[in-house]
């Protein structure tokens, strides 16, 4: 028996009933999916709020550390150990925190390394030379921070030489002539350091053109360390060729 037509509407109307009931079960699904993602995130942002200390806190660490590496310099009057310590405790926290200005915080450390160095350790113990192998450390990452900074180099070679680290302060000084060749106080020093490496055939091309291009003060800073550097290592002709061509440019300088 054919279904009445009252039955056919109700048949027909079936399918648009139940697409309504996935429709809306399915906005129910997403709204639900949407509100713990929210609470997901919310509370990710509180934890990570709570596990990292507010920038303003972090700038109080770093000024306090200041203070502290300050007040208990080398020169400084009632200057401690404890104190010089408290200022880097201080610092390596606020590095950890995410100092604002990490070149500076970097910097700071290094200075404070070098003082607990040089005032309360005793040269080559194991504690100095710890300290030493920090500072460079220091200068490695910044040098990696800023490859092509002419200053930073010179810096980083002058800690790897106060180390005995002949081998890296080569590297150090010829990056930095690579970079600005202009520096002569730079080639004056890789003279130097070429001779305690025992590299003396390019210790003369180094001190050779650090001396034809030196002024005054520079012939006065270095020219007789280097004559001076070389006679002790036993290379006495050296040491007089290098002499012979600082007394020529001292009189071409005097023209």
């Amino acid at each position: 028996m054919a279904p009445s037509q009252g039955g056919s509407k109700h048949l027909l109307m079936q399918p648009r009933s139940a697409m309504r009931t996935l429709r809306i079960t399915r906005s129910h699904r997403v709204e639900t999916l949407a509100f713990v993602v929210a609470v997901v995130l919310c509370w990710s942002s509180v934890f990570a709020w709570t596990q990292q200390p507010p920038g303003n806190e972090v700038g109080e660490q770093f000024a306090r550390a200041k203070r502290l590496i300050d007040a208990n310099c080398g020169e400084c009057s009632g200057a401690s150990r404890t104190g010089l310590e408290q200022g880097i405790s201080e610092l390596l926290k606020a590095i950890a925190n995410g100092a604002g200005n990490m070149d500076a915080a970097y910097e700071l450390l290094e200075e404070a390394y070098n003082t607990l160095e040089t005032l309360y350790t005793v040269p080559r113990s194991p504690e100095h030379d710890e300290l030493a192998q920090r500072r460079i450390q220091i200068y490695r990452d910044l040098v990696v921070r800023h490859p092509i900074d002419p200053d930073l180099l010179l810096k980083y070679a002058k800690v790897t030489e106060d180390a005995g680290e002949t081998s890296e302060e080569i590297s150090a000084l010829d990056r930095l002539l690579k970079v600005d060749p202009t520096k002569n106080e730079a080639r004056f020093a890789l003279s130097l350091a070429l001779v305690k490496n025992r590299d003396i055939r390019r210790a003369m091309i180094e001190a050779t053109a650090a001396v034809k291009a030196a002024n005054q003060e520079q012939i006065e800073m270095y020219g007789e360390t280097i004559v001076k550097t070389l006679t002790r290592a036993g290379h006495a002709q050296e040491a007089r060729t290098i002499s012979d061509a600082i007394g020529r440019r001292v009189n071409s300088l005097k023209r």
